[in-house]
């Protein structure tokens, strides 16, 4: 792929570096081969332009995670430099696009939309949801609507040219990116329009759409245009989540919500409430009520929520979105959640893996305890390459004792530079050099393999295990690009896990 000198230069590559070092994609932590470039920006935005503008490869990796429905989720990520161009690109035609559908406030609204405000309000509620939005994008269709949409050409026909290199085919977006999202929202774009078109009311929150129906034909009549126009653009409905359901039913199910959790934090305070016997001088002893404090009571609440949750899943009636929330808001709760319970919640659904080790970083300070969890979550045989990377970054914060459970867990993370998978190959490179656990000859053979997108971290592991510049190994690599100089360098000065 080779861009104009004119296009590259009116890019903002080095805002677009800093973000690619800084920022994480979205449900994953900061992968070790970005984040060994923090400190070099300006060389990766002009690794950038000089790679771009001589011609150069587009560099992709594709892993899956776990899927809320049935079977694994494939994502496809770019190397650190190619997620840079990619950034700037979209940046780049940003202000001439609608604004994005995700966000906080959107959606607050997108989740009232529907909900009946007095007897004249619809009757039926449409939900409409796309299935696997991201894999199945047509890089011709998304060309035609960002062409028409900004009047870019040179910025839309770089972007196309990129994502097909990325895919080998004509088709997906990389995911976890807010640029793909951005793009996502113009490609659906096509979709609500033609909705609009035909005089329905809607919301749209990212792939998701909210449709009004005064009845249940004209909420078919919906469903049926809706698949017609997402396979004009080559998409498909959810069956699964492709649903009609009464107004009133929404409005019940977000008052269901509510009431649970009130029914959580009342009977926790009840419980927790105690009777102090009091003296007093004057006359006879009493009895005063002291209610708990109100963090204390919904620590409590959120405890038995997740118990209920982890012995039931299914008719406890609790939503996975507040079990990720409950999870999270223990980080500073007076009683640790016991490792059973964290390993059937992973069990149960392996997305709440990411919400366990936020969990882990809220409570620092119980390094020895964060350690036997972690073991008990690296030994669970159902793993994930995205599993595996959220485990790999715990590991890097852990302790190092001669412990069983540290033992176990170096086992498995030693276990992990056979993946096949770079990137978690690269984590787990990162991790063991810090724990002076990596020979030389396992990062020679690992950078051999490697591609652009995990050589600036198998360069800074090889920093961080203390081997000399003066072996054949370092000066092959260090060599090899500025960036692996740099991210060499910033690897040497890295603290030791645990430390």
């Amino acid at each position: 792929m080779k861009l104009s000198p004119d296009l590259l230069k009116s890019l903002k590559l080095q805002e677009a570096a800093a973000q690619v070092t800084t920022k994480s994609l979205d449900r994953l932590p900061v992968l070790i081969s970005e984040r060994a470039l923090t400190e070099t920006t300006g060389k990766l935005a002009g690794s950038v332009n000089a790679d771009f503008s001589s011609g150069t490869r587009v560099s992709s990796a594709t892993f899956s995670m776990p899927r809320k429905g049935f079977g694994p989720r494939p994502v496809t990520v770019l190397s650190g430099r190619d997620r840079a161009l990619f950034d700037a690109l979209v940046d780049r035609l940003r202000p001439a696009l609608p604004s994005e559908s995700r966000g906080t406030e959107n959606w607050a609204a997108f989740s009232k939309f529907g909900l009946p405000q007095d007897e004249a309000s619809p009757k039926y509620v449409v939900s409409i949801d796309i299935a696997s939005m991201y894999e199945y994008v047509d890089h011709q269709v998304l060309k035609r609507e960002l062409l028409v949409q900004t009047l870019d050409r040179p910025s839309v026909e770089a972007i196309i040219d990129l994502l097909g290199e990325a895919f080998g085919f004509a088709r997906g977006l990389p995911q976890m990116t807010s640029s793909s999202d951005l793009l996502g929202d113009v490609y659906l774009g096509i979709l609500e329009r033609e909705l609009l078109r035909q005089g329905y009311e809607l919301a749209r929150y990212a792939d998701d759409f909210r449709v009004l129906a005064q009845s249940w034909g004209e909420a078919h009549r919906i469903i049926e245009h809706a698949a017609e126009a997402a396979r004009s653009i080559g998409l498909v409905l959810s069956s699964e989540k492709t649903t009609v359901r009464l107004a009133s039913t929404l409005r019940e199910d977000e008052d269901a919500l509510q009431a649970l959790v009130e029914k959580y934090f009342k009977e926790a305070m009840a419980d927790l409430t105690v009777f102090d016997d009091v003296m007093d001088w004057y006359g006879e002893p009493g009895e005063i009520e002291i209610e708990p404090t109100e963090p204390e009571a919904l620590h409590e609440a959120f405890r038995r929520l997740l118990l209920d949750w982890t012995t039931d899943p299914r008719d406890s009636g609790v939503p996975p979105r507040l079990v990720s929330k409950a999870i999270r808001s223990l980080g500073p709760a007076s009683t640790r959640i016991n490792d059973d319970v964290l390993a059937q919640m992973v069990w149960i659904d392996p997305l709440k893996l990411s919400s366990i080790i936020a969990y882990f970083s809220r409570r620092s300070d119980e390094a020895v305890e964060n350690l036997k969890s972690l073991a008990k979550l690296a030994a669970m045989e159902r793993q994930s390459p995205w599993g595996k990377i959220w485990l790999l970054s715990a590991a890097e914060a852990s302790i190092i004792d001669d412990s069983a459970e540290w033992t176990a867990l170096r086992d498995w993370v030693v276990a992990q530079l056979k993946d096949e998978h770079e990137i978690v190959r690269a984590e787990a490179a990162w991790v063991l050099a810090g724990w002076d656990s990596l020979p030389e000859h396992h990062l020679g053979d690992l950078f051999g393999r490697a591609t652009r997108i995990t050589r600036p971290g198998l360069a800074a592991a090889l920093g961080r295990s203390g081997a000399s510049q003066s072996t054949s190994l370092t000066k092959s690599i260090i060599g090899a690009s500025p960036l692996f100089k740099a991210a060499h360098e910033w690897g040497s000065k890295a603290d030791a896990p645990g430390a």
